[in-house]
């Protein structure tokens, strides 16, 4: 539910080793948007809220994490201190989703836009099992997954708890505060979102986590999850405009997983798209581009 690569047919990147985007340790790294003449710096690195470590990519100028907030308030709508926050699938890292960063901040620039983005990466270390680099926001039942997917039954997870759930929800929790506080940004302008067990964790963090809702939650081949407690506190997506995809083949978490996640999102959420593509457990070109223009 983690590790893969993006195939990305993005405008104008084809010159470029993809390579070249996943090393945050390394020296500064210049995004470039390719309409412009004028070169223009995001910087990476990693940085540490409240013991969980995250891949921070900064807008230009904005070295001094207190310019981020570009003078929003807590109640302020605008577009003002808008950030984005997305969390990575099981047995991957904050560099898996961090490969995303050139083309979103392509498509950002493209309507003048420039928000913080952040890559946290998951608590639970996942190389005693055999996934070197690997990273986890709660441990996996394989054995009854594996029943699941051969019994084609997977009716069982729409309701499950998982365990360790709830101290995935807190990690991340008082990691976010940490953010809100250092870059002095509200959840209100949040653009929250996950692929796979980090979808999930973004819904579980949106519906009954954060104080203050993001009005932007992004999915990408999560599943239904904690039905009962999520339908107690569904009052939380009100204002939550939602954006989900899931491929038609998706061997990993079938796309009736999705479709139940999709129907609950629909009742609930201020706004809910659902959207389905050719393809199995992965991010298409078209549901980057739709996180873009939330």
């Amino acid at each position: 539910m983690g590790c893969r690569r993006y195939n990305l047919a993005m405008e104008n990147t084809s010159n470029e080793n993809n390579s070249n985007r996943t090393n945050p340790d390394e020296a500064t790294p210049s995004k470039t948007s390719r309409n412009e003449t004028t070169r223009v710096e995001w910087s990476a690195g990693y940085e540490e809220f409240a013991g969980l470590r995250a891949i921070v990519l900064r807008p230009p100028g904005t070295s001094n994490s207190r310019a981020l907030k570009l003078g929003a308030s807590e109640s302020d709508d605008s577009e003002n201190g808008e950030w984005l926050l997305l969390c990575h699938g099981f047995g991957a890292s904050a560099e898996d989703l961090f490969g995303l960063a050139e083309p979103l901040v392509s498509l950002f620039e493209q309507q003048s836009r420039k928000p913080l983005m952040v890559f946290p990466e998951a608590p639970i270390d996942m190389s005693d099992f055999g996934m070197e680099g690997g990273r986890a926001w709660w441990p996996l039942n394989m054995a009854k997954l594996l029943a699941m997917a051969q019994s084609n039954n997977f009716d069982s997870i729409r309701n499950e708890e998982p365990p360790g759930l709830d101290y995935a929800r807190t990690s991340l929790l008082d990691a976010i505060d940490a953010m809100t506080e250092r870059f002095g940004l509200s959840t209100r302008n949040l653009i929250l979102g996950g692929f796979s067990q980090g979808a999930m964790l973004a819904a579980d963090i949106a519906i009954r986590g954060l104080k203050t809702p993001p009005q932007r939650l992004v999915l990408f081949s999560g599943a239904m999850i904690c039905q009962t407690a999520w339908t107690a506190n569904a009052d939380a997506l009100a204002e939550t405009v939602v954006f989900q995809s899931h491929g038609l083949q998706d061997p990993v978490l079938p796309i009736q997983t999705g479709k139940w996640l999709g129907e609950f999102m629909a009742q609930h959420a201020k706004n809910a798209t659902f959207h389905t593509f050719r393809g199995g457990h992965g991010i298409p070109p078209e549901a980057i581009e739709a996180l873009a223009k939330l």
